[in-house]
């Protein structure tokens, strides 16, 4: 998954947070000064919490490579991709 946000690096950790029980991988994109800004001064944090960063201006340029999430949950994943299969009238591939 990706959170996608001009700015407001708080934010876009929060909402990914949120996201680490659902999804494999979790990176943050920002456009690219402000991706540049994160990089300098969060990089570690990010890089602990296991988020990739990538910066966006039409093209995504992956800055930081996300890690695996340690908090992901089978049973919330399949939960959600049951969900998106339902909405979308998708075959499921589980």
């Amino acid at each position: 998954m990706v959170e996608v946000k001009l700015c407001h690096i708080n934010k876009a950790v929060r909402q990914g947070m949120n996201r680490l029980p659902y999804s494999d991988y979790v990176s943050l994109a920002f456009p690219p000064a402000y991706a540049d800004y994160v990089y300098n001064k969060f990089r570690f944090s990010l890089e602990s919490k296991g988020f990739g960063l990538i910066a966006i201006d039409g093209t995504a340029k992956e800055i930081i490579p996300p890690k695996r999430s340690i908090q992901l949950k089978a049973v919330y994943k399949k939960s959600l991709l049951r969900e998106v299969y339902k909405r979308f009238s998708i075959q499921p591939m589980l």
